[in-house]
């Protein structure tokens, strides 16, 4: 019985621990830019490239956030995060896959 108390117990700790700290923009920086959905498709001879690394890269290096990156799925598809939040700031990017 004390032993599906704990687990009873560890379980609900976790759950609202996890709660707590997902979906959260509290850790968001407040010189964050608006992003906006970016997603790039990486093929090879027409295939698409699962799990490559792809990044973007500001052509204008003055701003403060110039990078974003993702990895390809399994469909060759990247879904840009910038600072671990989804997305891009506007603007015009180098792109580098490996």
């Amino acid at each position: 019985m004390r032993r599906n108390i704990l687990i009873s117990t560890i379980t609900s700790i976790l759950f609202f621990v996890t709660i707590i700290g997902c979906g959260s923009d509290s850790h968001r920086p407040n010189d964050l830019p608006k992003l906006y959905s970016c997603k790039i498709t990486v093929t090879q001879d027409g295939v698409p490239l699962p799990d490559a690394s792809v990044n973007i890269i500001a052509k204008d290096i003055s701003t403060k956030y110039k990078n974003a990156s993702g990895m390809t799925d399994s469909n060759g598809v990247a879904e840009m995060l910038t600072h671990g939040f989804v997305g891009a700031p506007a603007g015009s990017y180098k792109l580098f896959a490996l």
